[in-house]
């Protein structure tokens, strides 16, 4: 990835003494020594009660959960932890630079800054900084793309280049932040950098317009609050920030946001986008202050005792059809400050989105504050009108055309325009004020018919599709695709808790025998997909060109054990309990809400509760499974292999 590559460049380049330096996951000769008495040691003197943090979120009793931890941790022996003894940076005296060449379509450029860690005073107004120099996305790690955000509309830098983006991740110490972005190859690089450069200097050369100010520090509001969706997601801030010292810094920052002034921000752009620590990077085609700013004070945070917000329960999701036929789903989410609106379609939309797990199927969601939840209908409404189907370019980029090729295997090249299947809002909205809404904006509207878009697969042993990819010291690929029972079905049900038990994430009876025993493979990835009538089962991979036969061999043998040797009692009931657990808590932002309640109407045309859910699990035992496994082997390899251009 050309844009990895530089920017692992520009930070050796930019921090040469601290650790901060190195690629996170070293270098390649360091991985190839590494022994195991290496791990060994290192996990001994690392990995320790001393040096975790526990957060737990949920809808639970404090006393309760303290004496569970202790009763399941106190048999966890306390170690000696190594010190940290991180190499102080030398301060930058001057711009420094970096080019490099690659086989690359583009002219790939990173401008990075120091940046002040994520306890530091100066922290608030650097991301309010950002957010007027090219837009945030809040704090959450968890929740970002480490490519950077996209340059928000309003910014000083957006539209220098089609996917400029800047990156601010909060860090124990002092980092960098980062301005990225790609120009073709017959573009000025030098008027390019002119421009981005100089408008950064505005930063430190003038005030901030009080307008600007207020609208960026909103910005910043919402995107914290944002960064907290899930209870996953506030584990994670939680566990995270007091990880690397700045849990106060992260309770405190709505307030420090809101008092950062105009001069505040003219300050800290003074002080740390100078040019002199200025490390500009460009890959093409082809063969100085005293002390490093933004030291800031991490810290453990005391003890506090936390109290339980008061808040009333969401209520079960509730199905109407509006006037012309169009089934309405409102969910209420009280927990939630927005809400949104998704407009399941019965094919890809230019411009839209797909529901996680729907293939042949469309969407068109909006996001907002709840007060506009009129207006985010009338949006999609519109937008929906006039949408056209999606035409499928061929990319080459090896982890896209994996998933191409397995959505070839089941979606047909159709010509109809994308038409309304069911209407989901999901928010903190009062449902009869939302089903008004729908109605006045919708209620006209007929639904269109499901499944018009997909092919069937014929029954057969594994065939095989295979394809090579010019793309050097990438990863291929290997997927398998099958087609299911009828969707919504309790027998499609046993052909996910199979899958579950041949492959779920880096477990399962595939990725113990590939990955932890053999390691021919770097991830498996395993979903079943519907389009509301039929269902496949579908698994990718990504695999080393040398480890590629091996995994295929790995798949076929695993496929017919499947057969041979049946799921047993227990591993069925791990898949039932992991499906359970999943419908309780897989979907709690409203994105994640309104996809589940469009795929759960598209596989059974109405709302299944968990109870239902759970009854319908309970009757599936390990012969269901036995018998599902039978067909489960019929289905299609898929192979992407990669090769330098004409090999």
């Amino acid at each position: 990835d050309p844009a990895s590559v530089l920017q692992d460049s520009v930070t050796r380049a930019a921090i040469e003494a601290h650790p901060y330096g190195s690629p996170m996951a070293g270098y390649v000769d360091d991985v190839r020594n590494l022994t195991a008495e290496d791990a060994i040691d290192y996990y001994s003197s690392h990995y320790a009660p001393g040096n975790a943090v526990l957060a737990i979120v949920g809808d639970f009793k404090a006393p309760e959960a303290r004496l569970l931890v202790e009763r399941d941790f106190a048999d966890v022996p306390a170690r000696k932890i190594a010190l940290s003894r991180l190499t102080a940076e030398l301060p930058q005296s001057g711009e420094r630079r970096i080019r490099l060449e690659g086989a690359v379509e583009r002219r790939y450029f990173l401008f990075a800054y120091p940046s002040p860690a994520a306890s530091s005073a100066d922290f608030p107004a650097f991301m309010v900084l950002q957010e007027i120099l090219s837009g945030g996305s809040g704090l959450n790690l968890h929740q970002s793309d480490w490519s950077g955000t996209p340059s928000a509309s309003n910014s000083l830098l957006h539209g220098l280049a089609d996917d400029m983006a800047s990156f601010l991740p909060p860090t124990r110490q002092s980092f960098l932040f980062t301005i990225s972005g790609s120009i073709p190859v017959d573009a000025d690089r030098d008027s390019l950098e002119r421009e981005i450069l100089g408008r950064i200097a505005q930063m430190a050369d003038r005030p901030v317009d009080e307008t600007r100010l207020e609208t960026a520090k909103a910005a910043v509001l919402r995107a914290l609050e944002d960064d907290v969706q899930t209870t996953e997601d506030a584990a994670h801030q939680l566990a995270f920030f007091e990880g690397v010292g700045a849990l106060d810094a992260l309770l405190e920052m709505p307030e420090r946001i809101r008092g950062v002034s105009s001069a505040d921000v003219e300050r800290v752009a003074g002080i740390y986008l100078r040019p002199q620590g200025l490390t500009v990077g460009w890959m093409d085609p082809g063969k100085a202050p005293r002390s490093r700013p933004g030291s800031g004070d991490p810290k453990a945070s005391p003890d506090r005792p936390g109290k339980s917000v008061a808040t009333r329960p969401a209520g079960p999701p509730r199905l109407r059809r509006l006037a012309g036929g169009l089934p309405a789903i409102v969910q209420d989410n009280p927990l939630s400050g927005s809400v949104t609106v998704e407009l399941l379609l019965s094919a890809p939309a230019e411009g839209g989105n797909q529901s996680d797990g729907l293939v042949s199927l469309g969407a068109i969601s909006r996001s907002g504050a709840a007060e506009d939840l009129d207006a985010l209908v009338g949006s999609a409404a519109a937008d929906a009108l006039k949408a056209r189907r999606k035409a499928q370019e061929r990319s080459g980029d090896p982890a896209t055309r994996l998933e191409q090729l397995i959505r070839s295997q089941i979606e047909k090249d159709g010509k109809e325009r994308p038409r309304p299947l069911a209407i989901i809002v999901s928010g903190n909205v009062d449902e009869e004020r939302a089903f008004e809404i729908l109605e006045r904006r919708l209620g006209r509207i007929a639904p269109a018919r499901l499944g018009a878009n997909s092919s069937s697969l014929p029954s057969r042993s594994p065939a095989m599709v295979r394809e090579k990819i010019d793309k050097p010291f990438a990863q291929g690929g290997l997927a398998y695709v099958v087609e299911g029972p009828r969707a919504g079905t309790r027998e499609a049900l046993a052909w996910q808790m199979l899958l579950y038990v041949l492959t779920h994430d880096y477990s399962g009876r595939l990725g113990l025998s590939a990955i932890r025993d053999k390691g021919i493979v770097y991830y498996i990835g395993s979903r079943i997909l519907t389009d509301g009538t039929r269902t496949w089962a579908t698994i990718s991979t990504g695999v080393d060109p040398t480890s590629a036969d091996s995994m295929e061999a790995e798949l076929r043998t695993e496929l017919g054990r499947l057969v041979t040797s049946p799921p047993t009692p227990s591993e069925v009931d791990a898949a039932r309990n992991h499906i359970l657990g999943r419908d309780l808590s897989a979907a709690q932002s409203n994105d994640e809400l309104a996809d589940r309640l469009a795929r759960q109407f598209a596989e059974t045309g109405k709302l299944r509760s968990h109870e239902e859910l759970r009854s319908l699990l309970d009757e599936i035992g390990p012969a269901d499974l036995a018998a599902a496994a039978r067909s489960f082997g019929k289905g299609t390899i898929i192979r992407l292999d990669v090769a330098s251009p004409g090999g």
